[in-house]
């Protein structure tokens, strides 16, 4: 993958972030400081880093996927009532599936954050 100017300015901008911001996030935060960067130009940068496992992307369930800098092995836990995305740290080593070769693995929780569990939380029901 080529480094263009736009894709090590999404690097850099994701650099260290644990928000686990979307492509629109990302793209408004760019648009900032690259005024003519079109959402395509960052959506295909995301989706191509994506692939070359430079980020990972989050399909949580939510509208939209979340991108992390983190490709280290981790777990994401998704705030039911919020949507905000928490790393954890997962002390298993890479799973051993018979038969199979695995280049990589997810491990995802959902629920309440405290936050979220404070305010009310124990009375929140998931949807069906």
């Amino acid at each position: 993958m080529r480094n263009t100017y736009q894709r090590l300015q999404i690097l850099k901008l994701m650099e260290n972030d644990k928000t686990h911001p979307s492509a629109r996030q990302i793209y408004l935060r760019l648009k900032k400081k690259i005024p003519s960067v079109s959402f395509a130009t960052v959506y295909n940068n995301l989706s191509k880093m994506a692939e070359t496992g430079e980020i990972l992307c989050l399909d949580a369930g939510l509208r939209e996927k979340r991108y992390d800098p983190c490709v280290k092995p981790h777990g994401h836990f998704l705030c039911l009532k919020c949507f905000k995305v928490f790393d954890f740290s997962c002390s298993a080593k890479k799973p051993s599936i018979r038969n199979f070769k695995v280049f990589s693995y997810s491990v995802q929780a959902k629920g309440l954050c405290p936050a979220c569990s404070e305010k009310g939380g124990k009375k929140w029901k998931q949807k069906k």
